[in-house]
């Protein structure tokens, strides 16, 4: 599949700051599925638990097409439970 530059979130040389939820509407918008802990979620949940940190520290992994177009972004939880000061019951992400 071919795409335009324009359908890109953002372009490699933009120094803007956007805010988090705009960056993930954007990736949304060009078709890029983001899931936390491989678990779907509606964007404001992902955001808020990723913003607050209160369920961990998360990192955003991006998973490529064959042919290196991003197709999905995946946040994990990159600190063990016992670091993030939270009881491991406490960290389950609701399966929406």
């Amino acid at each position: 599949m071919e795409r335009e530059p324009e359908e890109a979130p953002y372009s490699q040389g933009a120094r803007e700051d956007i805010p988090f939820m705009e960056q993930l509407r954007r990736y949304q918008t060009a078709g890029v599925e983001i899931t936390l802990k491989d678990a779907s979620l509606p964007l404001e949940d992902i955001a808020k638990i990723c913003a607050v940190r209160e369920k961990g520290a998360y990192m955003c992994d991006f998973v490529a097409d064959d042919e290196n177009y991003i197709v999905r972004m995946n946040f994990d939880d990159i600190r063990p439970d016992e670091e993030a000061g939270a009881d491991p019951e406490e960290n389950e992400i609701p399966k929406g």
